[in-house]
C-alpha cells in the first residue's frame, strides 16, 4: 500500500510541473478535474463533459493556483463555477485565440418575461363564460406584458367589448381555447402593427398563440391555447404538442395546409420543460437554429432560389408570387413584389402579418408619388436615407450598402425606376442583388447582379448597365433611397441601446445584432451566469463584432 501511494504521489508532482510550465506557453490544463485534455490554439476542441458537471458560462480556461489546480490569472479574469471548483475564464480573449469550447449541457436561456402560471383550475364565470383561474391569471399577465391598460375586475368574456390600446380585447372560449378579436370598436380596421406584440405577450405568458386570418375582418382573431391546462381536449393537445403543433414550429392547422408558424417558432420557458410540456432538447434546437444560419446567410440563400434561367421560368415565378392575382403577372414589372417575396421568405420583414407581407403592395411602388413601400415599414425600426446624386456618381466606398438594405432608384432622365434588396455583401465589400433584369432579346431574367465593387469603380451595374444602357433602359439617374433596419450597418463594436421585449433572449439578440453573449454581458456588467433578461430592461449591445456566434453560445 505504501509503494502504491508513493508512486501516485510522484505522478501527481510530475503532472503539477507539466501544468505549471504549460501555463507559461499560453495553453492550459486543469489538473484533477481533467485528465489529459488540453485546450490551446493548436488544440481548440474541448468538451466540458469531462469535468463531470455543468458549465454555466463560456470562456478560455486558465490555471489558477488553488488547493488542487493552478491558473495563470490574467487581468480582467472572472470566475465561474463547475460543481464545487472555481475556474477562471478570460472572456475577452476567446475570439482572439480561436477557442470554441463546447458544453455537453448548454445553459437554458429563459425568454424574458417567462413566469409559471399558478396551478389553480377553479372555474369563474364572466358574463356567462367559464374561465379557470389559471387561464385568467395568464391573460392578466399577458396584458401586463403587452402594455395595455386592462382591468380584469371588469373583464367581460364577450366579443368586441374591451379596448386595449387600439385593440379590442374581446374573447370567446371554446373549452380551454381563447379567441381574441382584433377588430377596433365600431370600425373594420385590424391594427396589424400590434399583432406581433400581442402574440409574443401571450406566448411568454404561457399560451400557444397564433394569428388567424380570414377573408372578412370579423373573422380575424388570435387563437390562444393555455399550455399545460388540464381541460385541453385531445385535438387541442395536438395543436400544441403534435407533429404540426406549436412546439414543433407549426401553426397547428394541418387540415388547412397553413403549416408554417408565422411568428418564428415557440417561446419555450423553463417551467414548460420542467413540467414535461415540451422536450428539453427543443429549447436548444430553436434558439440555435438561426445562429447556425444567421439572417445574412439566410437572405443570400433565399434570394438565390429566385434566380431564373429562361423567360418561361421568369413568367412562372411572377405568377407564383401572385401580385396581380396569379394570372396577369409579368416579370418586367415585378421588381417590388420580388423584393417583398425575398424578404418575406428570409423572415426579414418587420411584421409576420398585415399589408407589408403582401407582395401586391410593393407593385408599382414609388415613394415620390404613392409613398410605397416606405409607408409599409415602421420608421421607428428603420432608417430612411435619401440621396439626390445619381448612383453612377455616388461614392459607395464612403457610404456602403449593407445586406438587407431596400433600395429604390429614381429614373430621373432614365427610362424606369427600380426597387430591389441588397441580398449579399461579400468579404471585399462588393454588393449584390438578386433582381429582375432586362435581356438583349428584351425578355427578363432574375439574376444575381453585381451592384458595385469598392476596389474597382469601373465595374458593376451602378456604373454600367443601369445608367448607360439606352437599349435596356436606365435607372438611378434621379437619385436613390435606402431603407435600413436600425443597427444593421453600425461600425464593428458600436454600442446599440436596446429595450428588452417579451420573449427576448441573449441568443436571439446575438443573432439579430451580430454580437456575442460574452460581449453583451461584459458591456452591461452582468453576471457571467446570466441566462435571463427582464422585460423593460435597457441594455447596450455591441453590434457587428462576430461572424462565429454559434461557436460562442456554449
Amino acid at each position: 500500500v505504501f509503494l502504491v501511494c508513493f508512486v501516485a504521489f510522484m505522478l501527481m508532482g510530475s503532472l503539477q510541473s507539466t501544468v505549471t510550465s504549460a501555463a507559461s506557453e499560453d495553453f492550459v490544463q486543469i489538473n484533477d478535474a481533467v485528465d489529459g485534455h488540453v485546450i490551446s490554439p493548436e488544440n481548440p476542441e474541448f468538451s466540458f463533459a469531462d469535468l463531470g458537471g455543468r458549465i454555466s458560462s463560456i470562456g478560455r480556461f486558465n490555471l489558477l493556483e488553488t488547493d488542487d489546480k493552478w491558473i495563470d490569472e490574467p487581468e480582467g479574469i472572472r470566475s465561474v463555477k463547475v460543481e464545487d471548483q472555481d475556474v477562471g475564464t478570460d472572456l475577452m480573449r476567446i475570439a482572439d485565440n480561436g477557442y470554441s469550447p463546447a458544453s455537453s449541457m448548454a445553459p437554458f436561456f429563459n425568454p424574458a418575461g417567462c413566469k409559471e402560471p399558478p396551478p389553480v383550475f377553479n372555474v369563474i364565470a364572466r358574463n356567462g363564460w367559464g374561465l379557470n383561474l389559471r387561464t385568467y391569471s395568464m391573460l392578466e399577465y399577458a396584458v401586463e406584458l403587452f402594455g395595455g391598460e386592462f382591468d380584469l375586475v371588469d373583464f367581460k368574456i364577450v366579443k368586441n367589448t374591451k379596448v386595449v390600446g387600439r385593440l379590442v380585447f374581446g374573447l370567446l372560449q371554446d373549452g380551454a381555447v381563447i379567441k381574441i378579436s382584433l377588430l377596433q370598436t365600431g370600425m373594420y380596421v385590424i391594427p396589424y402593427d400590434e399583432v406581433d406584440n400581442l402574440v409574443a405577450a401571450l406566448r411568454v405568458a404561457g399560451f400557444a398563440a397564433w394569428f388567424r386570418d380570414a377573408q372578412k375582418p370579423e373573422g380575424i382573431y388570435i387563437e390562444a391555447i393555455p399550455i399545460g391546462d388540464k381541460q385541453l381536449t385531445n385535438e387541442q393537445l395536438e395543436q400544441v404538442m403534435g407533429e404540426f403543433g406549436y412546439f414543433n414550429g407549426f401553426s397547428g392547422l394541418e387540415s388547412t395546409g397553413q403549416l408554417e408558424d408565422p411568428h418564428g417558432g415557440p417561446v419555450i420557458c423553463q417551467w414548460m420543460v420542467e413540467n414535461g410540456h415540451v422536450q428539453a432538447h427543443a429549447e436548444s434546437s430553436w434558439t440555435t437554429a438561426d445562429l447556425e444560419n444567421d439572417w445574412r446567410m439566410r437572405l443570400k440563400e433565399v434570394a438565390e432560389t429566385y434566380i431564373t434561367t429562361t423567360q418561361a421560368e421568369s413568367y412562372e415565378l411572377a405568377r407564383e408570387i401572385g401580385f396581380l392575382g396569379g394570372t396577369y403577372e409579368d416579370p418586367s414589372n415585378m421588381c417590388g413584389p420580388l423584393t417583398a417575396a425575398i424578404l418575406r421568405d428570409a423572415d426579414l420583414l418587420p411584421s409576420s402579418v398585415g399589408p407589408v407581407r403582401d407582395p401586391k403592395n410593393f407593385w408599382y411602388a414609388n415613394p415620390g408619388t404613392n409613398g410605397r413601400p416606405w409607408t409599409l415599414f415602421p420608421l421607428d425600426e428603420y432608417d430612411l436615407t435619401a440621396y439626390l446624386v445619381s448612383i453612377n456618381r455616388f461614392e459607395f466606398s464612403d457610404w456602403p450598402l449593407c445586406p438587407g438594405d431596400i433600395v429604390f432608384t429614381y429614373a430621373g432622365r432614365g427610362e424606369f425606376s427600380h426597387l430591389f434588396v441588397v441580398t449579399e455583401v461579400d468579404d471585399t465589400g462588393r454588393a449584390f442583388s438578386v433582381t429582375n433584369q432586362s435581356q438583349p432579346d428584351f425578355g427578363f431574367l432574375v439574376e444575381r447582379v453585381l451592384l458595385y465593387d469598392p476596389d474597382d469603380p469601373s465595374i458593376g451595374a451602378f456604373r454600367n448597365e443601369w445608367t448607360n444602357d439606352f437599349m435596356k433602359g436606365r435607372t438611378g439617374l434621379g437619385g436613390f433611397d435606402v431603407l435600413r433596419r436600425k443597427g444593421v450597418c453600425l461600425p464593428a463594436g458600436s454600442s446599440l441601446e436596446y429595450y428588452i421585449l417579451p420573449g427576448d433572449t441573449l441568443i436571439t439578440l446575438t443573432e439579430r445584432y451580430n454580437s456575442t453573449i460574452p460581449a453583451i454581458l461584459l458591456e452591461n456588467d452582468l453576471s457571467l451566469e446570466t441566462t435571463r433578461l427582464i422585460v423593460g430592461q435597457i441594455i447596450n449591445i455591441p453590434a457587428n463584432i462576430s461572424n462565429d456566434r454559434a461557436e460562442l453560445v456554449h
